[in-house]
């Protein structure tokens, strides 16, 4: 088993359920601005306070802010949990060697013939991967026994040339988490760089 030194990219497309996200981030609009109408200090006329009273709200809105956000991140990982078992859980990551000096283009995950997912890089998610980021490009589930899993990426060499290479395995479910990791390192002695497809 190869060392990994993970930090997933902030960036990452993290697979949710779009309106399951969106409905969560309404109500935790609603219960934001609640908050806030609840806190806001009125005088004898009905009209907010100023002064040294707005730097306390400030002070409370920040606060809150920072609760919202916890909770949200929280209902994330409920719902990925609730989403994707770990048991059944097929996770692929992709990171890239500083020295490799490549630029990734797009990528393709398959499982059984059929195409998971599919991403293209822009300029930001390039750049965290030279600086050591790993991008998680796939989380969902996959029933137990033997699956083939291919992974192909494209990507442009330093002189701009575009180069496609595709990594096959055999992938053993038994009832855990399956992590993969492409892994595109530089090469000593040849042109290309060295692509590999590991398993954690």
């Amino acid at each position: 088993m190869d060392r990994v030194n993970v930090t997933v990219m902030q960036s990452s497309l993290l697979p949710t359920r779009p309106m399951a996200a969106g409905v969560g981030g309404h109500c935790l609009c609603y219960v934001l601005v609640g908050m806030l109408l609840g806190l806001m200090p009125l005088n004898s006329r009905g009209e907010a306070a100023d002064g040294g009273q707005f730097s306390t709200l400030d002070q409370q809105v920040r606060e809150l802010k920072k609760e919202v956000l916890a909770i949200n991140r929280e209902l994330l990982q409920l719902e990925q949990q609730l989403l994707y078992p770990k048991p059944k859980q097929l996770v692929v990551f992709v990171s890239v060697d500083k020295q490799a000096a490549v630029t990734l283009s797009s990528l393709q995950i398959e499982l059984d013939g059929k195409i998971l997912t599919r991403h293209r890089y822009n300029d930001s998610q390039n750049s965290a991967l030279a600086e050591g980021g790993i991008h998680r490009p796939y989380l969902g589930t996959v029933e137990n026994g033997e699956h083939r899993i291919a992974v192909s990426v494209a990507y442009y060499q330093r002189d701009g040339q575009l180069i496609e290479q595709s990594r096959v395995r055999t992938l053993a479910k038994r009832g855990q988490p399956n992590y993969l990791e492409l892994r595109i390192g530089a090469s000593t002695f040849a042109k290309n760089p060295e692509v590999g497809l590991h398993e954690w």
